[in-house]
């Protein structure tokens, strides 16, 4: 994974790796949760991924167990704690 704290979004270069996680900077920005705008901490991530070793549905998956681990709230309760 690599963290760049000046940029918000960037494509993933050419890797010589089965695949690359990259995240942007997290910024406070307007979402919306369950239809009410609120500002929340964000951040862009882009996976890309070689495809002779990941098909489309293993990315989704890892991608989607990411964004739970993100967003849940256990991550937080272990940022209490340290």
């Amino acid at each position: 994974m690599s963290i760049v704290p000046g940029v918000d979004q960037f494509v993933t270069p050419v890797f010589g790796g089965s695949a690359v996680l990259t995240a942007g900077r997290v910024a406070e920005r307007v979402v919306a949760v369950k239809g009410v705008p609120l500002v929340r901490p964000t951040v862009h991530l882009a996976c890309s991924a070689d495809h002779r070793v990941w098909n489309g549905s293993a990315a989704e998956r890892f991608l989607r167990s990411l964004k739970g681990i993100l967003e849940g709230p256990e991550l937080g309760k272990e940022a209490l704690n340290s």
